[in-house]
């Protein structure tokens, strides 16, 4: 109550701040829709680990321990530099890709549409 009587524009700071991170929150609750219509298998996911898969889109290590989450099955790929060559069960299987994916600049969501077709 002290703080609140010294500093007379306290709560309208306060008030704007949670105004303003509500506003936030609901664009990024947006953004992670728009990246769950273009990869449904993101769906599957929570919010903090999208987060972490789109802030990390472009290091397959951190999308890796995601994938058995989005794809049933799938707990590993075969990835040389930016050719993704195979998929990998959790009882070791490989199977080849009758093509090779690539890892994009544009969009995890993207390059993951390459893996599962």
């Amino acid at each position: 109550m002290k703080l609140i009587k010294s500093t007379p524009k306290l709560v309208d700071e306060l008030t704007s701040s949670n105004e303003s991170l509500e506003e936030i929150e609901k664009a990024l609750q947006k953004f992670m829709e728009t990246k769950r219509a273009a990869f449904p298998r993101f769906n599957f996911l929570s919010d903090d680990e999208l987060l972490e898969i789109l802030a990390e889109g472009n290091n397959p290590a951190v999308i890796q321990g995601h994938l058995k989450t989005c794809f049933d099955g799938i707990v590993k790929l075969d990835i040389q530099e930016v050719d993704i060559n195979a998929m990998i069960s959790k009882e070791k299987e490989v199977v080849k890709f009758s093509r090779v994916a690539k890892i994009k600049n544009d969009g995890v969501e993207n390059w993951l549409l390459d893996v599962e077709k």
